[in-house]
């Protein structure tokens, strides 16, 4: 007799081996549904039931094992499909099979049981796993500020006059291009700076619209598009009429005319004019080609130009302590009883969205729990 062609409705739940050793264990493919595999056992056993589960029977998704089901197969033994953090395994106590078989046995159910495996599933929550932006933004500003603190540019070395020893030539143009990418490295840094806390702002008025947006907004597409892409001033302006537990933000608050700064000069990184208020590198005058300078500098770092940025270290490292003390603005005027969960929601990656009831939730906890055993 085959184990691949065995019809899981003659699992029992009598005579069990727990404390038998292992027998022939497989671990489930990963193109192999998961979600179907346990609709089968929830159908056939209508709850986990293994030794896993017993000590969390409502389960745990942040547990090192996740759900299993132990059942007794006549003629062959105890099965048990277990699945860990880290993958889906189905074995046997004491007897030995060929591996073949256990997954043929998987397939051999799921096909034959596919329109019970359904009802079920359609019974089931069904959760997205959805990135959260905001958490996202926070993570890269957050990077972004710590490398910025920590960089500082050499300044370029030059020799005292034109004239100069091939080890003074060297040390220059070392020093030079040195000079040149540590520019363009801050650069980069206080851009990625600005703009992820400008996307940090955004990202949390948003995610206060997914969370506490009212029902009617909702249910009405045109309407709920205007209100997800009005820009960020109007959407705090809205905020105690588009949502509940929320009440009216005071727009006199020094932190709105800063936040308006840092918006500013997003807008300005993005849309890449080049504005002569802000990326003057120096005044320059010509007398037919001949090329005067406002200071006698020399002309490398005017020829190759890198000694202005927009936004400077300076800017950026505004534009994120005012990110911070906006969102610390915002919470003010988010009701008490509901603050603390939504916080929790804000810090998670990724947050949960329930299919079925529309709603935004906490999948995991803070910490990814793991477990290796000793080989």
């Amino acid at each position: 007799m085959n184990l691949g062609t065995v019809d899981i409705s003659n699992a029992t739940m009598e005579n069990i081996e727990i404390t038998e050793p292992a027998g022939t264990m497989v671990i489930v493919p990963n193109d192999y549904s998961e979600i179907d595999i346990f609709c089968l056992m929830l159908a056939r056993f209508g709850h986990p039931n293994g030794p896993m589960t017993m000590s969390i029977p409502d389960g745990d998704p942040n547990a090192p094992f996740k759900w299993d089901f132990i059942f007794h197969i006549p003629a062959f033994g105890t099965l048990e499909i277990c699945r860990s953090w880290m993958h889906l395994e189905i074995r046997t106590r004491k007897i030995k099979v060929l591996p073949k078989e256990l997954l043929n046995f998987l397939q051999y159910n799921l096909k034959a049981h596919k329109d019970k495996i359904e009802e079920v599933k359609g019974k089931i929550e069904d959760y997205r796993l959805l990135i959260n932006p905001f958490k996202r933004h926070q993570l890269l500003a957050n990077e972004a500020k710590e490398e910025l603190n920590d960089f500082t540019i050499k300044k370029i070395y030059y020799p005292k006059g034109m004239v100069a020893t091939e080890k003074q030539i060297k040390r220059h143009n070392k020093s030079f291009e040195s000079y040149m990418k540590g520019m363009n490295k801050e650069s980069s840094l206080s851009i990625s700076l600005c703009t992820h806390s400008a996307f940090m702002v955004e990202a949390y008025l948003n995610l206060i619209l997914a969370v506490f947006l009212k029902k009617e907004i909702q249910e009405d597409s045109a309407i709920f598009k205007e209100t997800i892409e009005r820009p960020w001033r109007k959407k705090i302006k809205r905020l105690h009429i588009d949502c509940i537990h929320i009440t009216k933000v005071d727009f006199g608050d020094s932190i709105i005319r800063d936040i308006s700064k840092v918006f500013d000069l997003r807008n300005k990184v993005a849309h890449s004019y080049p504005h002569k208020e802000d990326l003057t590198v120096s005044n320059m005058w010509f007398f037919k080609n001949f090329p005067v300078l406002e200071k006698p500098l020399p002309f490398d770092k005017f020829q190759i130009a890198a000694n202005n940025s927009l936004p400077t270290k300076v800017e950026a490292i505004f534009c994120f302590e005012t990110a911070n003390k906006m969102i610390e603005l915002i919470d003010r005027y988010i009701a008490a009883s509901n603050l603390e969960g939504f916080k929790m929601l804000s810090n998670s990656n990724p947050i949960g969205f329930n299919e079925k009831k529309g709603v935004y939730s906490l999948p995991f906890g803070s910490v990814v729990n793991k477990v290796f055993f000793p080989s």
